[in-house]
């Protein structure tokens, strides 16, 4: 199948139902963080989930009038989820503003990825530029 974590996996089948359910209303910058994982002893699994918009109105969309949008996106996102590990889900997301959300390490780190040399390879970039411009 994949090494991406189960967790991460997850995470990116909720993005998708965003994308899908809210198309052009939601910019790319959203992300969405399992934020617990549960096995219970039915055999189910509870799973949390933070989705982290950069505004207010998009928090707005997001949940849609009387929360019907982000329930829709769950429900899409249950299914999927429950498909991929064979057992019943219980998904429960929750919505936050946090407009710096880009700018937290611990979310490139889940990742697997060294924010460090990111915001390196891009101060490189920058100076690069200005050299070429003198």
């Amino acid at each position: 199948m994949t090494d991406l974590p189960l967790r991460l996996m997850v995470a990116e089948i909720t993005r998708e139902k965003i994308f899908l359910r809210c198309r052009q209303e939601i910019p790319y910058q959203t992300y969405v963080e399992t934020t617990m994982w549960k096995n219970l002893g039915n055999g189910g699994i509870r799973i949390n989930q933070t989705v982290y918009v950069q505004k207010e109105s998009q928090k707005g969309i997001m949940m849609g009038a009387g929360g019907t949008k982000i329930k829709a996106i769950g429900s899409d996102a249950r299914q999927d989820i429950m498909e991929l590990v064979d057992k019943t889900v219980h998904l429960f997301l929750h919505v936050k503003v946090d407009k710096n959300w880009k700018n937290n390490k611990r979310f490139y780190e889940e990742w697997g990825l060294d924010y460090n040399s990111m915001s390196t390879g891009k101060s490189k970039n920058k100076k690069s530029q200005s050299k070429k411009r003198r």
